[in-house]
């Protein structure tokens, strides 16, 4: 009777750390999912879908590079009417609002590499020939001088340099500044395009994510585990 009482304890306790274990590894799964799941999806139509923040985004800066504020919001208003740019899945076109914008800037560390640029420029540099790659767009925000009273629009910008073919550490910041009626800041020159996003509308259905080969593993090996202890109860 002892024996059985002891042997039934240690089958209990068996149990309960393995099921603490698959617990654990469905948990795991559940994260490691949902983080790989996490990106900027470059949808092929010249539109990019951030999954996170369920907003899109128009790919090309170089579409309002070369415009004054206004104009930009006039070639934001055609885009409207453009069939290339409309969808069931999001909204009307809009210059982004700072909070937007900001959200891309910190939630995506390397967005830069699903947008085209808005500009790009060339120096001979002390270590060799310099490539620079602009990232400029203008948002819906402003900044007044107080010492002058002149008003600013505000500019989200990223610069990325290649020395002699070699990638250096990109730079940027969400102050910049341009005024309204120019195409392109001062210094340095560059033909500012604009960020432009549209809200998600949800009955856009993105494409399922398969969780990765070692996300599977983790649960089979989880359930696997429970085997023994089963097999154990039935003696």
């Amino acid at each position: 009777m002892q024996i059985f009482v002891l042997h039934t304890f240690i089958t209990r306790k068996v149990i309960m750390r393995t099921l603490r274990i698959c617990l654990f590894s469905l948990m795991l799964c559940v994260f490691v999912t949902g983080y790989a799941a996490a990106q900027l999806i470059d949808l092929g139509n010249g539109v990019v879908f951030d999954n996170v923040e369920n907003r899109y985004w128009i790919q090309d800066l170089s579409l309002f590079s070369g415009q004054t504020h206004t104009q930009q919001l006039d070639t934001i208003a055609s885009l409207n009417s453009n069939s290339l740019y409309q969808n069931s899945a999001w909204s009307s076109w809009h210059l982004a609002s700072y909070d937007e914008a900001y959200s891309l800037y910190t939630t995506w560390g390397s967005w830069e590499n699903f947008f085209t640029p808005c500009d790009v420029g060339y120096a001979s540099l002390q270590d060799g020939e310099g490539h620079y790659t602009y990232f400029w767009g203008r948002y819906d925000q402003t900044y007044i001088d107080s010492s002058s009273g002149t008003t600013y629009d505000k500019v989200m910008h990223k610069t990325t340099l290649e020395i002699n073919g070699v990638p250096q550490s990109p730079w940027g910041g969400m102050v910049n500044l341009i005024l309204p009626d120019s195409s392109e800041t001062s210094f340095p020159a560059v033909s500012v395009g604009a960020w432009v996003t549209a809200n998600y509308i949800s009955d856009y259905q993105p494409p399922q994510t398969v969780p990765e080969p070692s996300t599977l593993f983790l649960l089979i090996a989880g359930l696997a585990g429970l085997v023994g202890p089963i097999r154990m109860l039935k003696r």
